[in-house]
């Protein structure tokens, strides 16, 4: 865990009303409690107590080796004494969080804040991902946890709507749904933070059964009743080789 500031940089980062980002160096390594206690030991040595008396505005955020952030919680509003009490926050989350905050190797744990002088001293600390969060069942395909359900309003936070498109903000994560609602079938995009497609895929309702759905990803065909798998296809290629002719070759 890296992060040597001299006392120029430092001081620049004790500038009220402006934000920052107070970057931990960490070596390709797995997010876990410790690695926690460490950054906020290191952020309250170098940041919080040298704030005097003002408060903090603070986003969570790691980042993995494919360079996108993730964001673990909501924005919290923190004093120099609250430190007990956010380890407790981000620690119990940690619990709730999908496979991927968890089995992925992170690079950077990163502090975005903002130091405030402000006359109203009482710290918000929003816990209500912890007690208020509807997990929804999710399926796994090659390490992303997809909703498994058709029902898109059970996905995460809707950000926008227009006619037949939607883009939802997945719940605990920086991952957005780009999804177009056509007649037959809904066309899901999986989108990072930087706006890149990491996965596509299909999701074809049963007009028989409200219940059960078909998902297409790539080659494989998944279909499901009652949020439980219960067939999977392999489409594989039925190409035949040809028999070379003589005539063919080329020397």
């Amino acid at each position: 865990m890296r992060n040597n500031l001299n006392k120029l940089q430092l001081l620049q980062l004790l500038q009220s009303n402006i934000w920052f980002n107070y970057f931990i160096s960490i070596d390709k390594k797995l997010l876990n409690i410790n690695l926690i206690k460490l950054s906020l030991i290191k952020f309250w040595y170098e940041i919080m107590n040298n704030i005097d008396n003002k408060m903090v505005i603070l986003l969570f955020r790691i980042q993995f080796e494919d360079k996108t952030f993730r964001t673990i919680g909501n924005l919290q509003k923190i004093k120099l004494n609250d430190f007990n009490i956010l380890y407790n926050l981000l620690t119990s989350l940690l619990t709730i969080l999908s496979d991927e905050y968890k089995n992925l190797a992170i690079i950077n744990i990163v502090f975005s804040y903002k130091i405030i002088d402000t006359d109203n001293k009482v710290s918000k600390i929003d816990n209500n991902n912890i007690f208020k969060t509807n997990k929804i069942p999710t399926f796994k395909f090659y390490g992303y946890n997809l909703p498994l359900t058709i029902d898109i309003t059970k996905w995460g936070t809707i950000l926008s709507q227009d006619n037949n498109h939607y883009l939802i903000k997945r719940s605990n994560s920086d991952l957005l749904y780009d999804i177009t609602i056509e007649p037959l079938w809904n066309i899901i995009k999986i989108l990072d933070s930087n706006n890149n497609i990491i996965l596509t895929f299909k999701d074809i309702s049963d007009i028989n059964d409200k219940n059960s759905f078909t998902r297409i990803i790539n080659n494989q065909k998944y279909f499901f009743k009652n949020g439980e798998l219960i067939l999977k296809i392999l489409n594989k290629s039925n190409n035949i080789l040809k028999p070379l002719k003589i005539e063919d070759v080329s020397i």
